[in-house]
């Protein structure tokens, strides 16, 4: 079985939030996590945030090169963790 854990592991925090951040409090501000689906067999998760025109899917890569990315609610990439 595939899981993913939460950690209470602090990091320390920048003075000022990245783009990617922003990017991220901009779509995701008031919306909810409507959905967390494992892409087949993959180390990947696709987290859905909100319903409708308003939603937006945060796509996770569990690799060791991983990566984050934003995308709307039809799958069009709007922002990056990584850019490879």
């Amino acid at each position: 079985g595939v899981r993913a854990h939460v950690s209470r592991y602090e990091r320390t925090m920048p003075a000022l939030p990245s783009g990617f951040t922003m990017k991220m409090r901009k779509h995701l501000r008031g919306q909810r996590l409507n959905a967390v689906a494992q892409l087949g067999t993959d180390r990947v998760l696709d987290l859905l945030f909100g319903l409708g025109d308003r939603a937006c899917h945060v796509i996770v890569e569990m690799y060791d090169r991983g990566n984050v990315v934003l995308t709307d609610g039809a799958y069009t990439v709007l922002q990056t963790l990584r850019r490879h």
